[in-house]
């Protein structure tokens, strides 16, 4: 692979942490955490969830589509995922029901990230740089 510039590096992180968070969730449970059953189940979805998107940048970085529109649509739906979650995380927080917010400082790094590249690249990926 070439070097990979900011783009590429954030599509890199992105996979190697979904990759390794997802295969752990593949378990059935959380850290410190004991599942059974229908919890088990979600948590492992949870799981495949999180391998999918691994998977999504690691295509999209392997086909070298990073700075093609391909990866600003990509950014846009990655942006998105982590955005969303972190919304969940933070009104969870405030209503008392998550016990630390760190698990919204993980995505959050990811959706500004994302919406940066996304918006950053939008005109020179189409080729249609803003005219004045």
């Amino acid at each position: 692979m070439s070097r990979l510039g900011p783009s590429g590096m954030l599509f890199f992180a992105h996979t190697v942490l979904e990759t390794v968070l997802g295969a752990m969730k593949l378990r059935g449970r959380y850290e410190g955490q004991t599942a059974a059953g229908p919890e088990a189940k979600f948590v492992r979805h949870h799981g495949v969830c999180l391998l999918s998107l691994a998977l999504l940048a690691a295509c999209t970085l392997l086909r070298r589509e990073v700075d093609a529109p391909t990866g600003g649509l990509v950014s846009a739906v990655l942006c998105f995922f982590h955005a969303a979650a972190t919304a969940v995380h933070a009104h969870a927080f405030a209503l008392g029901s998550a016990k630390s917010l760190s698990t919204m400082m993980m995505h959050l790094p990811f959706a500004v990230g994302f919406a940066f590249d996304a918006l950053r690249t939008r005109g020179a990926r189409d080729g249609s740089a803003r005219r004045k």
